[in-house]
Parts: C-alpha cells; structure tokens; sequence
C-alpha cells in the first residue's frame, strides 16, 4: 500500500441537509447557474427515504443536498451529512489513508461505496465529520441526463411512493 500523501490538496463535495428540493434545485441551477450532475434516492439507517443532488462547481467539486420528505426532529439537528469531503485519487490510496487513520488510533466509518464514490468517514478533534472519497464514476453528461431523471421523478412522486434502494431508478455506474 503507499503511503498517504503529508497534506490533502482538493475538496471533493461539501454536503448540507436540504429542506426543500425544488428552491434549492432553482436556487442552485438558475441562480448560481451550477449544473445538476448526480442524482440518487434511497433510505438512510433509519429508514427515511432520501434524495441525493449533487451540482458541479468549476474545479470539479461538487456541491452536495441531501433532501427528506418531512425531516424529523433528529434530521433539523447538525447531521452527519453535514460535512467535509476531501478527494483522494483513486481507490488504493483512499485505503491507505484508512490504514493511517486506523493506525494512529483515529475510529474510521466505511469504506462505503454510494454509487458515484466510495467513502471513509471520521471526526476530527471538534466532532466535525469528515470524509475522504474518490470518485468511482465520470461527471459527464449522461450521468447529467441520468441525476435529471431522478430529479424529475423524485419531485413527481415524492419519498412515500418511492422505497427505493440506494442509487435507485437506475443510477449505477457507467
């Protein structure tokens, strides 16, 4: 494994809770004129059904909403989705990170695979999520044409129709 490089250079995605999917999509495509790149439902550990919108920022990062039908108490807290994605170039190096972390005695969540990216999670000293991620897909067009069509579908039909598991209606890896 080679070792992780002394410093982390790139964002990959920042993540925030959304609370209504359509202002937010307008917010983002029409008024900061951000493209609309990945797009995935599924349900999180507890079971609420959820909408992942990821839109494109110049350098390659993403800026991320995680949207839910009706937000329970616990989702208006600070979420662990509210977090801070570094990038890592590809899958070996995002696991010789993990070996780091785990050798330095830091408690690692994952490696998970979403789909688009796979994923280390971990807290820094001040409990701020942080993740490391390489992304596992291309942010081209047809992902593009793929994350509107669930976009589009999740808005006709909402999370109580749904039940879908994670990267649903057929968002997967190109």
């Amino acid at each position: 494994m080679p070792s992780p490089p002394s410093g982390l250079t790139a964002t990959e995605r920042v993540s925030f809770i959304g609370y209504d999917a359509e202002k937010t999509h307008h917010f983002c495509t029409e008024v900061l004129r951000l493209p609309l790149v990945d797009a995935r439902t599924g349900s999180d550990e507890h079971g609420h059904a959820y909408l992942e919108a990821q839109y494109a920022l110049a350098d390659g990062s993403t800026l991320a909403y995680t949207f839910y039908d009706e937000p329970t108490d616990e989702l208006q807290r600070l979420h662990p989705l509210r977090h801070f994605a570094f990038e890592v170039r590809d899958v070996e190096m995002l696991r010789a990170w993990k070996e780091h972390f785990i050798a330095c005695g830091l408690p690692v969540i994952g490696e998970i695979d979403h789909g688009a990216v796979m994923s280390i999670y971990f807290f820094d000293p001040n409990e701020i999520r942080l993740e490391l991620s390489t992304n596992l897909i291309a942010f081209d067009d047809e992902e593009a044409r793929k994350a509107q069509a669930i976009y589009d579908r999740w808005k006709q039909v909402g999370t109580t129709e749904q039940h879908t598991p994670v990267g649903g209606l057929g968002a997967h890896r190109g």
